[in-house]
């Protein structure tokens, strides 16, 4: 096998975190390509004219049909296609607007728009621009500051994100007809917000602590929830993949915390030796072992599995031409396979630094292994290891104290209230298979009531299954999302009232913000496009 390239854990409608070392025997760059083209949620030309009826009794063209031709508006006028990048003149600072602006890029359509329609600003995540999207503070070219710098980076926060959404919705001159007039505005025209995984958590956020602006929101396995010790994220992986496979990875583990349990280092050693990774630290070497998992939440309802996981199982549960039962091969074929398939490394760096800012500074959302042992990743894989990242990342910005980092996260977790959020008019979306799901509004332990203001649905997929057409054509239980997205969207967009003056005031809260000494947070990509009387025709975006 050829030498492993690291795998870059950048995501869109994911949460990926390395915090170390990269290390396999794979070749991972195929897997990062279709990992970051499935990562991207929403397609705006999945989601365009050749899936949604412009008239009664219109047929939507199939996407392989219209993929070459020029977009065109309602009026059959060619526009600009979906690659035009534009620009805004985002504050730098939304407590200190004296600071000035930067330059935050975004795509944008008016392929269906019609005045007075609704305007959808999508939130695609954490990211560089490559889709129909407003790019994120310190993501791809739309950064506020020349470096990521820890000071710097105080400036990367959730509150500054929802602030940077308001002030775009409130200022923004779109480049379209009637994009630079008053009628385009949130108190004059309903605004709808939606995003995935992070995004989805804003798109819940900034209708409670920014009111009176975006109308109403979609959120797609939006994690509220700001958590340090996730280590619920491997459960439904767990109880999902393939049970030899999951078997064996159990038993390989249980393998590695046996010898660390018992302080043997030179057990330790032979195992890591085995596995062409004697040089790296227990964390790393750990972390190494988990990458592979991560690709879980990559995978989707339309399509059988091809990431990497999927070859790891194949590689760990097959001998020749047999395959294990469904407990597995027991620790020492498995270990046998499993070192097998990992040899040399590659210490490249993980450049992911604004969202392990994020992690490290405000919201937790570490996927630990299960602190009790016997998982599919080790208890040594903790919390305290986290913490110890935190500090090496950002040195001077934190200490390694697992009680502070707490603190932190506790107090984000008031200001937005996790699993406590009241907001309305916010269409919420999970699935079962989600790693995330219990940060979502539809964690198992909860039982969140569903209401017509605040719908709850909980369907078969995986992690922002939902935001793709493709889903809801091979899932009856996404394609019943759509179908109740398309009526309760309907009906709120027809609730809407036109106001004379915007609801919102960015200056009052940047000075409440200033006098309460409170930082301003922030991240978490966002993408435009606008489409008007979409949701009046009928059909989902």
């Amino acid at each position: 096998m050829s030498t492993f390239l690291r795998l870059r854990l950048v995501s869109l409608c994911v949460f990926l975190l390395a915090a170390s070392s990269v290390v396999s025997a794979i070749d991972w760059k195929p897997y990062t390509e279709q990992y970051k083209q499935r990562a991207h949620g929403v397609d705006l030309r999945e989601f365009d004219s050749r899936h949604i009826s412009t008239s009664a009794g219109s047929k939507p063209v199939p996407a392989i049909l219209r993929k070459n031709r020029p977009v065109v508006d309602v009026n059959g006028t060619t526009i600009p296609d979906y690659g035009e990048v534009y620009e805004f003149d985002q504050l730098i600072d939304h407590t200190d607007p004296s600071r000035g602006t930067f330059k935050m890029r975004f795509f944008h359509t008016w392929e269906f728009y019609r005045p007075g329609g609704p305007i959808i600003l999508y939130t695609p995540g954490e990211q560089a621009l490559d889709s129909p999207a407003i790019e994120h503070r310190f993501y791809g070219k739309s950064n506020p500051t020349p470096d990521l710098s820890v000071e710097n980076l105080k400036l990367h926060t959730i509150s500054q994100a929802l602030d940077d959404f308001v002030y775009f919705a409130e200022n923004v001159k779109l480049p379209m007809p009637g994009g630079d007039t008053e009628a385009i505005r949130p108190h004059k025209t309903p605004w709808i917000i939606m995003g995935g995984s992070y995004p989805g958590a804003l798109a819940v956020w900034i209708l409670e602590q920014r009111p009176g602006v975006f109308w109403a929101s979609y959120s797609s396995s939006g994690v509220v929830q700001p958590q340090t010790n996730f280590w619920q994220y491997w459960t439904p992986i767990e109880k999902y993949l393939q049970a030899n496979c999951s078997a064996d990875i159990r038993a390989v583990i249980a393998h590695i915390d046996g010898a660390i349990d018992a302080g043997d280092q030179g057990r330790l050693d032979e195992i890591k030796t085995r596995f062409g990774l004697r040089d790296l630290n227990t964390v790393s070497f750990l972390n190494a072992l988990v990458i592979p998992l991560r690709a879980w939440q990559t995978r989707n309802v339309y399509i059988e599995p091809s990431d990497v996981l999927a070859d790891v199982c194949g590689f760990l549960e097959t001998r020749g031409d047999e395959i294990a039962p469904p407990t597995g091969w027991g620790v020492d074929i498995a270990l046998e396979n499993w070192a097998t398939l990992y040899s040399d490394r590659d210490e490249g760096h993980n450049d992911a630094r604004p969202w392990l800012w994020t992690s490290c500074y405000e919201t937790g959302w570490f996927q630990t292994g299960n602190p009790s042992g016997g998982g599919i990743v080790s208890k040594y894989y903790n919390v305290q290891a986290m913490a110890d990242i935190c500090r090496n990342a950002f040195t001077g910005a934190f200490t390694n104290s697992v009680p502070e980092w707490q603190a932190r996260v506790d107090r984000i977790t008031e200001q937005y209230k996790g699993w406590n959020t009241t907001a309305e008019r916010v269409f919420v979306v999970n699935g079962r298979r989600d790693p995330w799901l219990e940060l979502t509004l539809s964690a198992t332990a909860l039982n969140i009531a569903s209401t017509s203001q605040r719908p709850i649905y909980l369907s078969d997929g995986y992690h922002c299954s939902d935001l793709k057409r493709t889903s809801a054509e091979a899932d009856p239980s996404i394609e019943q999302v759509w179908t109740q997205a398309r009526i309760t969207f309907q009906r709120w967009v027809s609730e809407f009232k036109p106001t004379e003056k915007p609801a919102s005031a960015i200056a009052d809260r940047s000075q409440k913000n200033s006098a309460t000494g409170t930082m301003p947070r922030s991240k978490g990509g966002s993408g435009l496009m606008v489409l008007a009387g979409v949701f009046g025709v009928g059909a989902l975006i």
